[in-house]
């Protein structure tokens, strides 16, 4: 019959039994019948160590330190199982300050990443990855726009929204403003009409610089301007025309023309 002897290092108080309450560097150790460390606490490194002995992220195993640091290490093909029984939603919360920053979740076959409480990230059992708030905007003129003569500067009039991800896009300025610092895909797709073959400008004007340049078309041919532009956080892209050769000339602007963007890195 197996015994245990309670010495110096361990005792018993007020319902509870404390080992190695004068804090000497001594190990505690429990064993299963198969694992000879399946509790370890090492002492003089202040870890404690479940199914492992090494006090390292090396072996299998989880380690926890006095410090804060915490590993779960999986040995060769075999994966961390996270499993919840209820029905879908949270499986892991990612907190700061005990406040929840992201969290990741099950929605049927699906796995979401939130922050604030809102899909980031959704994968479905596919594989198709989308991102919900991604910034993506699609605008296009409702209406001919007149009026662009020598000397003329106009902004293009994208008045109808046909997406707008993050709600970036003001429909009343014919603006959009980037919410963070990135790389942005911004393109210009337009028609024209009333115009004697000749140059004129078509930039997208971006608040750190503009793209595009002199044109040089006929009336009713379709143009377009792509660019991958960097912006900063509040910076914004409208699309502009001008004309300088010719006063007789008069460019109007084809509805259905449009303007795009989307946040790429």
């Amino acid at each position: 019959m197996s015994q245990l002897n309670v010495n110096n290092i361990t005792k018993y108080t007020g319902g509870e039994v404390v080992v190695n309450d004068a804090s000497e560097d001594v190990d505690f150790r429990v064993e299963s019948d198969g694992s000879t460390h399946a509790v370890f606490v090492d002492a003089g490194s202040d870890a404690v160590l479940i199914g492992k002995s090494g006090n390292n992220d090396t072996d299998a195993g989880v380690r926890h330190t006095t410090a804060g640091y915490t590993s779960i290490v999986c040995s060769g093909d075999t994966p961390l199982t996270v499993n919840r029984l209820a029905s879908d939603g949270a499986i892991i919360n990612i907190q700061q300050a005990s406040a929840t920053i992201a969290q990741l979740e099950t929605e049927g076959t699906s796995l979401e990443i939130k922050t604030a409480g809102n899909n980031a990230i959704v994968i479905d059992n596919t594989g198709a990855v989308t991102k919900p708030l991604q910034p993506a905007f699609l605008a296009m003129a409702s209406a001919s726009q007149d009026g662009l003569g020598n000397g003329v500067t106009i902004t293009g009039e994208f008045d109808t929204e046909i997406f707008d991800q993050n709600a970036d896009y003001n429909t009343g300025t014919y603006t959009f403003t980037a919410p963070v610092t990135g790389r942005y895909f911004l393109s210009m797709n337009y028609s024209i009409e009333n115009f004697t073959p000749g140059s004129f400008q078509r930039l997208i004007v971006t608040s750190n610089r503009s793209y595009g340049g002199n044109s040089f078309m006929a009336d009713d041919v379709p143009d377009c301007i792509a660019v991958i532009a960097d912006m900063d956080a509040n910076d914004t892209a409208v699309c502009q025309w001008y004309v300088w050769v010719d006063t007789s000339w008069d460019l109007k602007i084809y509805p259905n023309s449009f303007f795009s963007g989307y946040l790429v890195a």
